[in-house]
């Protein structure tokens, strides 16, 4: 057996397991309701700071190509129940990149002792939809998710001693508007696992468990004003507790 053919089996058997339960659907049960969730998630993060110069800017310069890590976590709180949970999500985000501190003159070349470090704080607000139907009346274990809404993105540049950089009289640090829109899938663990599952959500209320990837576009340019330009495609993956 190959082992693009070990991977489909291997997939085939962990989907026919997921969905194992769904014969026991009963199409006059009343559906089970929930009122939140905590995601928890990762991703690589690039601003678009280089858009303007044609993709060798003062990012690429400062702090090379690759990308930044960047840590996020979400709080959803959910408004009303039809084909799936609709409500708000409020989310934080993390992430920073350093890089040693480059020459500024023709007189001298390469780098200067001490680190340059680029901090970006992402906070968003968000309308939410999770397509959980199917999940909660026919035991599916992928649930889709849409959201959309306007971001708020802190960024602060500082040198080794933590003080803010400054150049040309202006200190490197601010804030910037724009919006996201974001589309993921969840599967759902819980029937990996029935017997744990029910003891989490007795104990600590935790209703049901998905692994999740999402794919974000953010669009945080101010509405076109002046300065960093902080929007990026971005894929997430993390793990999504709902209660």
């Amino acid at each position: 057996m190959t082992r693009t053919e070990s991977y489909i089996a291997m997939m085939t058997a962990l989907m026919t397991s997921l969905c194992a339960s769904t014969a026991s659907a009963q199409p006059g049960e009343e559906l089970e309701k929930h009122r939140g969730a905590v995601e928890l998630k990762l991703g690589a993060y690039q601003p678009s700071i280089d858009s303007e110069f044609g993709g060798n800017g003062p990012y690429t310069r400062f702090f090379g190509e690759s990308s930044m890590l960047q840590v996020e976590g979400e709080w959803d709180l959910y408004l009303f129940e039809k084909f799936g949970h609709h409500g708000i999500a409020l989310h934080a985000g993390f992430t920073r990149k350093s890089a040693p501190v480059q020459a500024n003159s023709a007189d001298i070349e390469g780098e200067l002792p001490g680190q340059t470090t680029l901090r970006v704080i992402p906070l968003r607000a968000s309308l939410l939809t999770r397509v959980d139907y199917f999940a909660r009346r026919y035991h599916i274990p992928l649930v889709p998710t849409l959201k959309l809404g306007v971001d708020y993105y802190l960024w602060r540049i500082g040198d080794s001693g933590g003080d803010v950089s400054l150049a040309d009289g202006t200190l490197g640090r601010g804030g910037k508007l724009g919006w996201h829109v974001s589309a993921g899938m969840n599967l759902l663990l819980d029937p990996l696992a029935a017997s744990r599952a029910a003891t989490m959500e007795r104990k600590w209320g935790i209703a049901n468990t998905y692994l999740f990837g999402e794919f974000l576009h953010t669009d945080v340019d101010g509405f076109g004003a002046r300065g960093f330009d902080f929007s990026d495609n971005q894929w997430l993956f993390g793990l999504a507790v709902e209660f």
